[in-house]
C-alpha cells in the first residue's frame, strides 16, 4: 500500500510543484474529498461491498491494496508537492534555470535528490500509518479473505458471521473480539502484534529522520549521487 501511495503521489507532486495546474487541481480534490469523508469510512463501504467479500485471498490481498492506495495517496501528495515548491524557491534551483537546465533534468538530479532522505522517512511512517488502518478496518469486519459463514447451534437460529481462514492479524483480531472474557489471550497477541509493528516503523522512521538531519549528514549528496 505504502509503494503504491508513492508511486503516484511522487509523479503527480513532482508535475504540481512545477506549475501543472491540473496535477495539482487533483491532489487539492482528492485531499477536499477525503477531508470532508474520512478514508477510513469510505474504504470500509467499497470493501464491504458483496463483490470485495467474495473474492479470493489474492484478489482480496490486490483491492485492498487499491482501494487503501486510492483513499490515502491524495494527502502524501500534498505533503510532498509543499516541500517540491520550497526546494524549488531555493537560489541553486535559480541558478540551474539560468544555465538553461530543463525541467525533467532539474527534477532528477536537483529536487530528488533533497526529497529522498525525507521521502524515506515518510515511506516507513506510511507503513505504519497503514498498519493502524488495517487494524482499524479489522475491528469493523474488514479483512483479507473475508468468508461468510452460517453457524447453527443446538437452538437453531441461523447467524451470519465474517470469517477469515487466513493466518492475517486483522481477522484474528476481528473474529477473536468477542472472545474476549473467555479467551483474552486471542485478542491481546493480534493487538500486540499491530503494536509492536506500529511502533517499530514510527521509532525506525524517527531514528532516520535524526541520522539524516544532522548537521554533517552527507545524505543530499549520497542520494544525488544515486539518482543522477
Amino acid at each position: 500500500i505504502a509503494l503504491g501511495q508513492f508511486l503516484i503521489s511522487i509523479p503527480m507532486a513532482l508535475y504540481a510543484g512545477f506549475g501543472s495546474r491540473i496535477a495539482k487541481s487533483i491532489i487539492q480534490q482528492f485531499n477536499v474529498v477525503f477531508s470532508a469523508i474520512p478514508a477510513l469510512l469510505i474504504a470500509i463501504i467499497i470493501l464491504k461491498l458483496d463483490y470485495f467479500i467474495g473474492l479470493e485471498k489474492h484478489q482480496s490481498i490486490i483491492s485492498f491494496i487499491l482501494v487503501l492506495t486510492a483513499v490515502s495517496w491524495a494527502r502524501i501528495g500534498n505533503l510532498v508537492m509543499e516541500r517540491v515548491e520550497t526546494i524549488l524557491t531555493q537560489p541553486f534551483i535559480k541558478g540551474e534555470v539560468a544555465i538553461g537546465k530543463k525541467r525533467f533534468r532539474i527534477a532528477i538530479g536537483n529536487v530528488m535528490p533533497h526529497l529522498a532522505p525525507e521521502l524515506i522517512v515518510l515511506f516507513f511512517m506510511e507503513i505504519a500509518r497503514n498498519l493502524s488502518t488495517l487494524m482499524q478496518l479489522g475491528i469493523f469486519s474488514v479483512f483479507i479473505g473475508n468468508l461468510g459463514l452460517i453457524n447453527d447451534p443446538t437452538s437453531g437460529v441461523q447467524i451470519n458471521t465474517d470469517i477469515s481462514f487466513e493466518p492475517e492479524w486483522a481477522s484474528m483480531l476481528s473474529t477473536s473480539r468477542t472472545l474476549i472474557n473467555i479467551a483474552p489471550w486471542t485478542v491481546i497477541y493480534p493487538a500486540l502484534a499491530f503494536f509492536i509493528s506500529v511502533l517499530g516503523f514510527n521509532l525506525f522512521g524517527e531514528g532516520l529522520r535524526t541520522m539524516m538531519q544532522k548537521k554533517d549528514s552527507r545524505s543530499v549528496l549520497a542520494f544525488r549521487k544515486i539518482i543522477t
